[in-house]
């Protein structure tokens, strides 16, 4: 005969012999429990969740059966269908007088996790200080060595746009600080693009043969000397055209993304060396597209980064890079208070210490509810449980 249970889809049941999907015969039942997931078992939500809803058996034989011996009595027949021991009834007893008691300790943790959280937001601070931060730039030039045409846009991105052909887009930018040590290129997928884009071909693609930097001081352009780039790295490289291949010197390869069509990627390249100009550093930028006459870039914008070595992908906005490299001494109570706002989006543990404070003080308030459940909770991980019922 087939089963009720069939179609029920509840994780928790697949430790425990589920007849074969297939046929759904009890015949076919499989006999053993498995035990590595016993753990999920003990700590799960399956089970904790039926233990503490509030309109389970347990809370209305807590609500009618006022002797405390005799509601022991009643646990046990629910769940091992038979009468406790005298030293059963005793330990049960010790449940319903002793449940809540670790609240006092679950609140101390809590507590002293809480001394800690100004220490951890200055390591997390520390930590994000060795992130690369990045820095809008001026652009104060572009030009194609097409018919192509580049726009800059509000947000310091700049689009392509007229006919398509093999090309060159060279950016002329200018930067405030006085060393820069990596350079970053956004791509943007977008709607007016083929295929979203974020390049011209008709699928959205586009391949970067090259990506070159010169650098002069702003006092002076005509001192410009070639940077070398180092370590490149992108979010996403299709295979065969990575993003090393952007700085190997050859057009005939090139960093491509045909497995993100359609999204907005990210590459970055770290200078060889410390690019230093006091007053001001200017940037050249060729980004040559020699693979076909349509794989060219549609969208884009470039940023700077003076972060020490090594240039990452991160993504520390520069409000958040403002935050974490301003002296704690120096800190607003309002940068403080954005700061610790920050960390704690990180933080694993505190989440869980609260929770689980919660859950206790909410217990407290009906000891005897509590002690039921614990007793139910031990009962239900006795072999005599896991095993026979």
């Amino acid at each position: 005969a087939e089963l009720p249970d069939v179609g029920i889809k509840v994780p928790f049941l697949d430790d425990f012999g589920r007849p074969v999907r297939e046929s759904a015969c009890e015949c076919e039942r499989s006999s053993g429990m498995m035990l590595g997931p016993i753990m999920k078992l003990i700590n799960g939500p399956t089970v904790a969740d039926a233990l503490q809803d509030p309109e389970n058996a347990l809370n209305k034989m807590v609500n009618e059966i006022e002797d405390d011996k005799e509601l022991i009595k009643a646990i046990f027949l629910r769940f091992l269908s038979r009468l406790p021991s005298d030293a059963e009834i005793e330990a049960g007893l010790g449940a319903l007088e002793n449940a809540g008691n670790e609240h006092e300790g679950i609140a101390k943790a809590l507590s002293d996790y809480e001394a800690t959280i100004p220490t951890r937001v200055e390591e997390y601070a520390a930590s994000l200080r060795k992130e690369t931060a990045w820095q809008d730039v001026e652009v104060v030039d572009t030009k194609t060595a097409t018919e192509a045409t580049l726009t800059l846009n509000e947000d310091n991105s700049i689009t392509a746009g007229g006919p398509t052909k093999k090309d060159t887009y060279t950016v002329t930018l200018n930067s405030k600080s006085a060393t820069l040590r990596g350079i970053r290129l956004e791509v943007f997928a977008d709607d007016a693009l083929p295929a979203k884009g974020p390049g011209r071909a008709p699928n959205g693609n586009f391949v970067l043969s090259e990506f070159r930097v010169k650098a002069a001081p702003i006092a002076d352009p005509t001192k410009a000397m070639e940077v070398k780039l180092q370590n490149p790295v992108a979010d996403i490289n299709q295979d065969g055209y990575v993003i090393t291949s952007a700085v190997d010197g050859n057009n005939g390869t090139g960093w491509a993304i045909a497995n993100g069509i359609g999204k907005s990627h990210t590459a970055v390249f770290e200078f060889e060396n410390d690019v230093t100009f006091e007053g001001g550093i200017q940037l050249t930028i060729e980004m040559i597209q020699h693979h076909d006459d349509s794989h060219q870039i549609g969208k884009f914008r470039l940023a700077v980064s003076d972060s020490p070595r090594p240039i990452t992908l991160n993504k520390l906005d520069e409000a958040l890079a403002t935050l974490v490299n301003t002296p704690a001494d120096q800190r607003t109570d309002e940068q403080t208070a954005q700061l610790r706002a920050k960390y704690m989006e990180t933080d694993k543990i505190y989440p869980l210490l609260k929770q689980q404070f919660d859950l206790s003080a909410k217990l407290i308030e009906n000891k005897r509810l509590t002690g039921v459940q614990d007793l139910s909770w031990a009962l239900i991980n006795t072999p005599s449980f896991l095993f026979n019922r």
